[in-house]
């Protein structure tokens, strides 16, 4: 692993923000509640297209290359005997001489390693930042949603196990051949445009075991009744959202606080104040 991906402490809170925009949403958000559970969405449900779309290499001695061929043919031919494996070898490594991307068996190997970060790592989704307005306005419903508050202190819950993610201004470069799994998965998935920087996010990832990489990971990610601590009610939520929201804190097992967002008076920011 690389320093760039050393895990680091999380903060103290994360915030998910959630719309309350239609009746959908009104159920996803009592399920929060009443089932303690956020989703995780898989990386083809992201808003970004090339968020977990990282670039892809397969730069190494001949030897690895060899060897790493040799996996890639054995994955789709076990039916294959030993002496018709080498010969595919060889005729692979025939064709790697030229050096290119176009090459048939890399394009496999990265369509295979995206397909595998589109449809089966699961990721929830967080942030540090609890008083942006462009999130507020795109997942917050247009400032009439809420921003729910994570404790990761005082609770027992593995969102302290979350990973900050990195901006940069170039795609991450995934070497087919030298970077294992755990590399892998933390390139694609915890590297974001700095376009993006403003979100300050934090993922917790799911993904199955490589031993049975056909399992499916959980959809859902349970937290513990005391880790949500705080509701942040969005500027402009309705009387009758607030209501439905003060509900669900009435009738939740543990202490929840009651703060709103409001607008500031002289920036273009908000006010997180306690009620």
């Amino acid at each position: 692993m690389t320093a760039d991906f050393i895990s680091q402490d999380p903060p103290e809170f994360l915030y998910k923000y959630r719309a309350l925009s239609n009746p959908d949403d009104l159920r996803k958000v009592s399920e929060i509640f009443t089932h303690k559970r956020l989703y995780c969405a898989t990386p083809s449900q992201f808003n970004d297209p090339f968020d977990c779309c990282p670039a892809y290499s397969w730069e190494a001695s001949s030897y690895a290359r060899k060897l790493y061929l040799r996996d890639l043919i054995e994955e789709d031919a076990r039916k294959f005997t030993k002496s018709q494996t080498r010969k595919k070898v060889r005729q692979g490594l025939k064709r790697l001489r030229k050096q290119s991307t176009d090459n048939e068996l890399f394009n496999k190997g990265k369509n295979d390693a995206r397909k595998l970060l589109a449809n089966v790592s699961r990721v929830l989704s967080l942030s540090a930042n609890c008083s942006n307005i462009l999130m507020w306005s795109h997942y917050g419903g247009n400032h009439e949603g809420i921003c729910l508050r994570l404790n990761l202190v005082n609770s027992r819950s593995r969102l302290k196990n979350a990973f900050p993610v990195f901006y940069e201004e170039n795609r991450p470069i995934i070497n087919l051949i030298k970077d294992n799994d755990e590399l892998r998965y933390k390139k694609a998935l915890l590297t974001k445009s700095s376009q993006w920087a403003y979100e300050k996010e934090y993922r917790l990832i799911e993904i199955p075991p490589k031993n049975n990489i056909s399992r499916k990971v959980r959809k859902f990610f349970y937290f513990p009744p005391e880790a949500l601590d705080a509701v942040i009610l969005g500027s402009n939520i309705s009387s009758s959202n607030e209501i439905f929201i003060r509900k669900l804190i009435t009738e939740y097992p543990t202490e929840i606080k009651i703060v709103r967002a409001q607008m500031s008076d002289t920036e273009y920011g908000l006010d997180i104040k306690e009620l």
